[in-house]
């Protein structure tokens, strides 16, 4: 069975909610694909982001994948911590140039939001699922 996304990519930086791409749940027409590509499109340009142009793709519906977002933590040059989720995993292209490294995928928001505030220096904080542990006390 036959479906489409729409995808939105970034054209430079990031799009609202921390990711370079943005790819809907499968659509049965083309119109409505668009449609959506095109509602992330225009409020990312409010936002003050830069969206590529909408597409449109069709894939193959049983290879379809729910587009979940991953949590992870951004270590910045600075020593700053920040969370972020993004839909694919982060790449030196697309995160390089905001961060020397970066931690994770997390279980949770909560974890990544913990190492956020309390992970720097935090000898109790070895690995996400320590993260995830303590970010439940």
């Amino acid at each position: 069975m036959k479906a489409l996304i729409g995808i939105v990519k970034a054209e430079s930086g990031l799009l609202i909610g921390g990711t370079q791409t943005h790819e809907s749940y499968p659509f049965s027409t083309q119109e409505s694909a668009l449609a959506w590509a095109m509602v992330v499109v225009e409020g990312n340009l409010k936002a003050g982001r830069k969206p590529g142009l909408p597409e449109v793709k069709e894939v193959e519906h049983q290879y379809l994948k729910i587009m979940k977002t991953q949590w992870y933590v951004g270590h910045k040059t600075n020593g700053e911590l920040v969370a972020f989720g993004d839909t694919s995993e982060p790449t030196v292209q697309g995160y390089g140039k905001l961060f020397g490294a970066v931690i994770g995928p997390f279980k949770t928001k909560r974890g990544a939001l913990w190492v956020e505030k309390y992970g720097r220096s935090n000898p109790h904080f070895q690995h996400v699922n320590d993260a995830e542990r303590l970010a439940k006390l």
